[in-house]
């Protein structure tokens, strides 16, 4: 991810956050990464990464001139003393220096010590206030966000092409389609989903979690209807006496075999409801082109 990423997912993070409260932190994650990928341009992406250069460049002006706090009274002293010593011993390298300058300091008095703690404590001071001051700046310069940030929209054709949209990019694409919630109805039993543009979407899974056992789709209402008078015929006593209306072929109840019934019997009676055809008049048959077919 660019780095201008970051500061579009600090924006929009309260957005996410109600819109998928069911979810856990890594997979809202997730849902940002593929919508900067997906559905946000590149002309948008370049205003934050645009953003992001400019904040690199200020954090580091403003840490030129944020002062180190010296960590205790010996380091002022040897802050002080350290070229002094350095002029008198010019063959000494800088560990020499350090070494003769510890072995003062730990002769030294109390009261010897007295004026660097007192330097010391006044550094401490000053620095702490510049501190503050730059710690402020920081987290202004932090919080700070787009004028017209880049927000989420509902019931939007979302799919973008890139230059992977092919192959593996689709299957992305796919997988993103598949996770968004474009309708949500909340009930106590189960929550719906429907997706735009998908009509095979039952028979396809790209639910990127498994895992989530919050939410379970809704499995169809099946319609039944019974034939009582039917029941006593079939020769099978375990065969459904049920019919669902929603498959793809419904079998008229003449249809269904009977007990001890034989072929010829059965094919009479299968064909007794059909209009008559005159077997010297030709049957012509549309049937399409194509070597599968002969």
């Amino acid at each position: 991810m660019s780095s201008g990423f970051k500061i579009w997912a600090q924006e929009t993070s309260d957005v996410f956050h109600e819109e998928y409260k069911f979810l856990r932190e890594f997979e809202i994650q997730n849902k940002q990464k593929s919508y900067w990928r997906y559905r946000i341009s590149q002309e948008q992406k370049e205003i934050y990464n645009q953003k992001s250069r400019i904040l690199k460049i200020e954090k580091k002006e403003r840490e030129i001139w944020i002062p180190k706090n010296p960590k205790n009274p010996y380091e002022v002293w040897i802050q002080k003393n350290f070229e002094k010593i350095r002029e008198k011993n010019l063959e000494r390298n800088s560990e020499d220096v350090v070494r003769k300058l510890d072995e003062i300091w730990r002769k030294m008095t109390e009261e010897d010590k007295i004026p660097y703690i007192e330097d010391y404590e006044e550094i401490k001071e000053d620095q702490k206030e510049k501190r503050q001051i730059a710690k402020n700046l920081e987290l202004k310069m932090k919080n700070r966000r787009t004028e017209n940030p880049i927000f989420p929209v509902q019931n939007e054709n979302f799919i973008q092409k890139s230059q992977n949209f092919g192959g593996f990019g689709l299957l992305q694409n796919l997988q993103f389609l598949n996770s968004e919630s474009q309708n949500f109805k909340k009930s106590d039993q189960s929550t719906s989903r429907s997706f735009q543009n998908f009509s095979v979407s039952d028979n396809l899974d790209f639910s990127g979690n498994s895992k989530n056992q919050n939410f379970k789709k809704e499995e169809k209402e099946k319609t039944i209807v019974n034939f009582p008078e039917i029941s006593e015929y079939f020769e099978d006593p375990n065969l459904p006496t049920e019919i669902n209306q929603n498959s793809d072929f419904n079998c008229p109840s003449n249809y269904l075999p009977m007990k001890n019934e034989n072929l010829e019997v059965r094919n009479k009676r299968k064909y007794e409801n059909w209009p008559e055809i005159d077997p010297n008049e030709p049957i012509f048959f549309n049937l399409p082109d194509g070597p599968e077919y002969f």
